[in-house]
Parts: structure tokens; sequence; C-alpha cells
């Protein structure tokens, strides 16, 4: 009988909240704080979320105005990531257009090389490579071209990730979300699945933050930028 019961409690835990490390970036991409990885989510995955960015680093707003997004991405080949992602800045102006100041910025990732055993994972991608405000197209305020790798290892109970990228000059962007060598960790515990701590590095800061997983569906993820910005994301995943 106490077998049976042990039994339905590790089901529950399962079932509640999940086994999938992969976690939403603040950007929409999956990925650690703020950077990708090579990883992607199972194929026929949608993850619709919305994520708080902080004015004081934001340059998009001239680190006047916070920021709310609200991004839909979607796995629908084992190797390719897509999603569209709109950013507003939140009390933009009494009146008139800049009331309703938004981006809005597709973005896309594709696997290159599957992770081995004995060789990491290989992703490249891009985000805001073309984008329009308006009627008219606008500048690209979020622009990435990036290659990264990614490599999963185990140390007893311990589950680990590690991702190291280069985001590249590419066009004539507004202003660059990375450029240049990023990197993080992601530590997650194998009897607690659910929580998931990650570290990174954009380019520009040092990134925190704890990823909780609900109900293998439900993420919700509060973040330390630089050492002292709070920021914050939430997602919902949906398995077509």
């Amino acid at each position: 009988m106490r077998n049976k019961s042990i039994y339905i409690y590790l089901s529950l835990i399962f079932i509640f909240f999940g086994q999938n490390s992969m976690s939403q970036s603040l950007t929409g991409t999956t990925g650690l704080v703020r950077v990708p990885t090579a990883f992607l989510q199972k194929d026929k995955t949608v993850i619709i979320g919305t994520s708080f960015f902080n004015k004081q680093l934001l340059n998009y707003s001239n680190y006047q105005y916070d920021a709310i997004t609200g991004y839909a991405t979607l796995t629908f080949l084992p190797f390719l990531e897509v999603g569209i992602r709109y950013t507003r800045q939140i009390n933009r102006g009494p009146n008139g257009y800049n009331s309703y100041f938004a981006d809005r910025m597709p973005s896309f990732k594709l696997r290159l090389l599957k992770e081995k055993k004995n060789r990491p994972a290989l992703s490249i991608g891009s985000s805001d490579f073309i984008t329009s405000i308006g009627e008219g197209h606008g500048p690209h305020y979020f622009a990435s071209y990036y290659a990264v790798i990614t490599k999963s290892f185990s140390i007893k109970k311990l589950k680990l990730e590690l991702s190291l990228g280069h985001a590249f000059k590419l066009n004539d962007p507004m202003y660059y979300d990375m450029l240049g060598t990023f990197g993080g960790l992601s530590i997650g515990h194998s009897k607690h699945p659910w929580v998931t701590a990650m570290f990174d590095y954009d380019t520009r800061y040092w990134n925190a933050g704890i990823r909780f997983f609900f109900f293998n569906h439900l993420q919700i993820m509060p973040v330390l930028r630089n050492g002292k910005v709070f920021e914050g994301n939430l997602s919902y995943r949906i398995y077509l």
C-alpha cells in the first residue's frame, strides 16, 4: 500500500510539474534569461507569452518608459522555431500617435546540428530582421543575428545546460539587442524538475532568473538583470 502511494505521488509530480527543462527567455525565444540556446521545444509546440521590460535597461524607450510584450512562438518542424513579438511602451505620451507607440518583430531559430553524446547542439537565428511600425516600415530596435552551441551535462542529480554564442553585425539596424559574445548556464535538479536557476551574459549585462514550470504548461520567470533591475516573463505552452 505504501509503495502504491509513492507511485501515485511521483506520477502526480510528473503530470503537474513536468520534466521539460527548456524555458522561454524574456525575448520570446527558447533560451535562458535573455539569450537563446541551441535547443528547441518539441515539434508542434506553441508558446504564448508576455514579458515586462524595465526602462532602466531599455534603449527602445530611450530609458524613459517601461515596456510590455506579447509574443507567440511555434516549433512546427523538429529543427525550426519561428515567432512574432509585439512590444509596447507603457504610458508613452498623453495623446496622438505616441500613445499607441509599438514595435512588431519576427524571429526564427534554425537548428543545424542536434546534440549528441560528444557534440553540442548548434543553431543559428535572428530577431527583428524585418519590422514595421504603423503603416510604414520602421527601424530595427531589437536586431540580433547569432550562432549558438549548447551542451547538457549531468552531475549526480544536477542537470546542467551550458550555452555559448556570438551575435554578428549585419544590415544597419537602429539598435542591436545583442552584439558580441554571449553565454549562460541553467541548473536544475532531477528531484525538482519544475524549478530551474538560470544565469547568462547578453553581451551587455549579467542576468539571473528562476524558472517555475507548473502543470507541464505554465511558466513563471522572475528575473534580476544587471544585478539590480527586476523584469519577468509569463508564458503558456500548447502541444498540438
